[in-house]
This record gives structure tokens, sequence and C-alpha cells, in this order.
């Protein structure tokens, strides 16, 4: 079993790696569960978002009152999306956490982030 799950991860890696997309290989295969996220950005900034059910990401903030906006999301992540002159896209990496990153919309410099589900 174990020999079995460590030849499927390296074969996800390595199409991951050659298509460009070990974000959305890794994260197609993990369940994400719904409720509010917490966090911080690389600038030590407080990142919070809420996701449900019906698949979508709401309430991007930043430092608790810089809202940024939602975002449909598939296969646990979301494609850059843009709102309020700013755009972010994030995946799961596990179940309860999303890493991703946010940026002005005319500026290339990302601040990433990551946040962990505190409750539904």
């Amino acid at each position: 079993m174990i020999k079995r799950t460590f030849t499927v991860l390296i074969a996800a890696l390595v199409l991951g790696v050659a298509g460009g997309a070990v974000a959305s290989t890794a994260s197609a295969t993990i369940i994400a569960t719904p409720g509010h996220y917490s966090g911080h950005d690389s600038q030590e900034n407080h990142i919070g978002l809420h996701w449900n059910t019906q698949q979508h990401m709401n309430n991007f903030t930043v430092n608790y009152h810089f809202v940024i906006g939602g975002a449909h999301t598939s296969n646990a992540m979301w494609h850059e999306t843009c709102h309020n002159g700013y755009c972010t896209a994030g995946a799961w990496t596990g179940p309860r956490t999303i890493s991703g990153y946010y940026r002005h919309g005319s500026s290339g410099h990302k601040v990433h982030w990551t946040v962990h589900w505190i409750r539904h």
C-alpha cells in the first residue's frame, strides 16, 4: 500500500512538473473543509476568507478591512480572479490549509499567503 501510494505521488509530481501544474495536480485529490479560514501573508498582514460547499470563496480580506472579493472554486483551487483593482489565486494544500497570492491588478508583485481552517 505504501509502495503504491509513493508511486502514485511520484507520478503525479512528474506529470505536474512536466505540465507546469504541480499545485492543481495535488489539489485535485483534496476534499476541502468548508468554513472560515485565517492566517497571514508574507508581510505579516492578517488574511481571512470563507469557503462554502457551493464551491465559492468569498470575503477575502487583508488586515480585516481591505476586501479583495471572492471566486468560484474547482478542484480545490481558484484561478486568478480580480476585484476592486486586486487579484487573488489560491489552492488547498491540505483539507484545512490554503496557500496562494494576491497582487495589485497593475503590478506583477505577488504577496504570498497561507490560511488555516478555524471554524464552520
